[in-house]
Protein backbone atom coordinates (compact mmCIF):
# COMPACT_ATOMS: atom_id res chain seq x y z
CA UNK A 1 0.00 0.00 0.00
CA UNK A 2 1.53 2.93 -1.31
CA UNK A 3 0.02 6.60 0.32
CA UNK A 4 2.26 8.58 -2.38
CA UNK A 5 3.07 12.58 -1.67
CA UNK A 6 0.16 13.74 -0.63
CA UNK A 7 0.85 12.05 3.09
CA UNK A 8 3.71 13.98 3.72
CA UNK A 9 1.69 17.44 3.09
CA UNK A 10 -1.52 16.00 5.16
CA UNK A 11 1.37 15.25 8.32
CA UNK A 12 2.28 18.35 7.85
CA UNK A 13 -1.25 20.07 7.90
CA UNK A 14 -2.46 18.02 11.01
CA UNK A 15 0.53 19.04 12.93
CA UNK A 16 0.13 22.48 11.95
CA UNK A 17 -4.10 22.19 13.57
CA UNK A 18 -2.94 20.74 16.35
CA UNK A 19 -0.07 23.60 16.98
CA UNK A 20 -3.01 26.19 16.76
CA UNK A 21 -4.85 24.49 18.64
CA UNK A 22 -2.39 24.05 21.42
CA UNK A 23 -1.58 27.93 21.65
CA UNK A 24 -5.77 28.80 22.07
CA UNK A 25 -8.35 31.18 20.21
CA UNK A 26 -6.26 34.08 20.97
CA UNK A 27 -8.70 34.46 23.99
CA UNK A 28 -6.42 36.34 27.25
CA UNK A 29 -9.22 35.88 29.87
CA UNK A 30 -11.68 33.70 31.03
CA UNK A 31 -15.24 34.26 29.19
CA UNK A 32 -17.63 36.58 31.59
CA UNK A 33 -21.37 35.99 30.98
CA UNK A 34 -23.08 38.24 29.10
CA UNK A 35 -24.87 40.02 32.23
CA UNK A 36 -21.41 40.92 33.73
CA UNK A 37 -20.30 42.00 30.62
CA UNK A 38 -22.49 44.74 30.84
CA UNK A 39 -21.53 48.96 31.65
CA UNK A 40 -22.42 49.20 35.67
CA UNK A 41 -24.50 51.74 35.92
CA UNK A 42 -24.20 55.68 36.79
CA UNK A 43 -24.50 55.97 40.74
CA UNK A 44 -24.21 59.57 41.66
CA UNK A 45 -25.93 61.59 38.93
CA UNK A 46 -26.96 64.85 40.57
CA UNK A 47 -29.59 67.51 38.97
CA UNK A 48 -29.02 71.66 39.82
CA UNK A 49 -30.87 74.24 38.62
CA UNK A 50 -28.92 77.05 36.66
CA UNK A 51 -29.62 80.14 34.94
CA UNK A 52 -30.02 78.84 31.71
CA UNK A 53 -31.40 75.58 32.40
CA UNK A 54 -30.96 72.25 34.50
CA UNK A 55 -27.23 71.01 35.26
CA UNK A 56 -26.61 66.86 35.20
CA UNK A 57 -23.47 65.78 36.38
CA UNK A 58 -22.27 62.37 37.13
CA UNK A 59 -18.99 60.55 37.11
CA UNK A 60 -17.73 59.04 34.31
CA UNK A 61 -18.45 54.76 34.35
CA UNK A 62 -15.38 52.97 33.46
CA UNK A 63 -16.04 49.36 34.96
CA UNK A 64 -18.35 46.76 33.71
CA UNK A 65 -20.73 44.97 36.02
CA UNK A 66 -17.56 42.19 36.77
CA UNK A 67 -15.22 44.97 37.53
CA UNK A 68 -13.41 44.84 34.85
CA UNK A 69 -12.12 47.85 33.51
CA UNK A 70 -14.70 49.32 30.45
CA UNK A 71 -12.46 50.94 27.16
CA UNK A 72 -15.71 50.83 24.59
CA UNK A 73 -18.00 53.45 25.98
CA UNK A 74 -19.79 55.01 23.03
CA UNK A 75 -22.45 57.33 24.52
CA UNK A 76 -25.10 58.23 27.05
CA UNK A 77 -28.94 58.16 26.72
CA UNK A 78 -30.41 61.14 29.16
CA UNK A 79 -33.70 60.30 29.96
CA UNK A 80 -36.19 63.03 31.33
CA UNK A 81 -39.79 62.96 32.49
CA UNK A 82 -41.99 65.98 33.05
CA UNK A 83 -43.43 66.46 36.57
CA UNK A 84 -45.32 63.26 37.18
CA UNK A 85 -44.88 61.93 33.72
CA UNK A 86 -42.86 58.67 32.13
CA UNK A 87 -39.33 59.04 31.46
CA UNK A 88 -38.83 59.50 27.51
CA UNK A 89 -35.39 59.67 26.06
CA UNK A 90 -34.32 63.55 25.98
CA UNK A 91 -30.59 63.12 24.01
CA UNK A 92 -28.29 60.46 22.84
CA UNK A 93 -24.90 62.12 23.88
CA UNK A 94 -21.54 60.81 22.93
CA UNK A 95 -18.66 60.34 25.51
CA UNK A 96 -16.68 63.72 24.41
CA UNK A 97 -13.29 62.47 25.07
CA UNK A 98 -12.62 58.82 24.59
CA UNK A 99 -9.75 59.13 22.09
CA UNK A 100 -7.89 60.74 24.45
CA UNK A 101 -5.43 59.02 26.70
CA UNK A 102 -6.56 61.49 30.14
CA UNK A 103 -10.07 61.11 30.49
CA UNK A 104 -12.59 63.39 32.41
CA UNK A 105 -13.52 61.63 35.69
CA UNK A 106 -17.13 63.39 36.15
CA UNK A 107 -19.26 64.83 32.66
CA UNK A 108 -21.54 67.18 32.68
CA UNK A 109 -24.92 68.09 30.66
CA UNK A 110 -26.49 71.38 30.48
CA UNK A 111 -30.85 70.39 29.73
CA UNK A 112 -31.61 73.83 28.04
CA UNK A 113 -35.44 72.82 26.85
CA UNK A 114 -37.06 73.32 30.67
CA UNK A 115 -39.95 75.62 31.44
CA UNK A 116 -39.19 77.90 34.53
CA UNK A 117 -41.41 76.54 37.33
CA UNK A 118 -41.20 72.92 36.67
CA UNK A 119 -40.26 69.88 38.08
CA UNK A 120 -38.11 67.37 36.06
CA UNK A 121 -36.56 63.92 36.65
CA UNK A 122 -33.62 62.53 34.97
CA UNK A 123 -31.58 59.04 34.94
CA UNK A 124 -29.00 58.40 32.08
CA UNK A 125 -28.02 54.58 30.72
CA UNK A 126 -24.42 54.44 29.34
CA UNK A 127 -24.15 52.53 25.96
CA UNK A 128 -20.83 50.25 24.58
CA UNK A 129 -19.63 50.44 21.24
CA UNK A 130 -21.75 47.23 21.16
CA UNK A 131 -24.61 48.84 21.76
CA UNK A 132 -24.49 47.26 25.72
CA UNK A 133 -26.79 49.04 27.92
CA UNK A 134 -26.22 49.99 31.41
CA UNK A 135 -29.35 49.85 33.76
CA UNK A 136 -30.54 53.66 34.25
CA UNK A 137 -28.92 55.10 36.92
CA UNK A 138 -29.91 56.69 39.93
CA UNK A 139 -32.53 59.60 39.58
CA UNK A 140 -31.91 62.89 39.84
CA UNK A 141 -34.46 65.61 40.28
CA UNK A 142 -34.93 69.31 39.99
CA UNK A 143 -36.99 72.21 39.57
CA UNK A 144 -36.18 75.15 37.13
CA UNK A 145 -36.07 78.01 39.21
CA UNK A 146 -32.94 80.03 38.18
CA UNK A 147 -34.33 83.39 37.80
CA UNK A 148 -33.88 85.56 33.83
CA UNK A 149 -31.02 87.96 33.69
CA UNK A 150 -31.66 91.20 35.57
CA UNK A 151 -33.51 93.82 34.40
CA UNK A 152 -36.34 91.38 32.46
CA UNK A 153 -39.54 92.07 33.31
CA UNK A 154 -41.78 90.26 36.26
CA UNK A 155 -44.07 88.74 33.32
CA UNK A 156 -41.32 87.84 31.26
CA UNK A 157 -39.95 85.92 34.44
CA UNK A 158 -42.80 83.98 34.89
CA UNK A 159 -44.04 83.48 31.63
CA UNK A 160 -42.69 80.06 31.50
CA UNK A 161 -41.42 80.32 28.06
CA UNK A 162 -39.03 77.18 27.09
CA UNK A 163 -35.47 78.14 26.60
CA UNK A 164 -33.71 77.37 23.58
CA UNK A 165 -32.58 73.93 23.14
CA UNK A 166 -29.04 73.11 23.74
CA UNK A 167 -26.95 70.81 21.38
CA UNK A 168 -26.88 67.15 22.72
CA UNK A 169 -23.05 67.89 24.05
CA UNK A 170 -21.26 66.34 27.36
CA UNK A 171 -18.73 68.50 29.36
CA UNK A 172 -15.86 67.26 31.05
CA UNK A 173 -15.78 68.64 34.49
CA UNK A 174 -12.35 69.72 35.34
Amino acid sequence: MSFGPARPMSVAFAALVMAGGMLGCGMKTRPVPPAQALPAPIANLRAKSEQKGIRLTFSRPDKYLSGNPMRDLNHFVIMRAEDGGPLKPLVEAPVPDRERLQQAKTLSYLDQDTLLNRRYRYVIISVTDDGDQSRPSNEARATRLALPPPGQSAAARNSGNKQPAGAPTLAPVR
